[in-house]
């Protein structure tokens, strides 16, 4: 099931949130990363502030350097 902190905005108060889902190469063979997404930002939306969602694998590199150059585009000079 995962999980998305409830408190989450009490946590990080205004500051943008990119949300990154992992273990994309455990997904069922067939799934759709994109519906992935399309519900994690659907998910997302109960905490507000999801700025965008990223799926990535560290076991296959998928989607790494995506994600992490959107960090890098959301930071603007700022402290992560």
């Amino acid at each position: 099931a995962g999980t998305l902190l409830p408190r989450v905005r009490e946590l990080v108060g205004g500051n943008p949130i990119l949300l990154i889902g992992t273990k994309l190469d455990l997904l069922p063979r067939g799934t759709e990363p994109e519906r992935v997404a399309d519900w994690l930002r659907g998910a997302a939306r109960k905490i507000g502030g999801v700025v965008d969602v990223h799926l990535v694998s560290s076991k296959s590199g998928d989607g790494l350097q995506a994600a992490a150059r959107a960090l890098l585009a959301e930071r603007r000079g700022r402290d992560l």
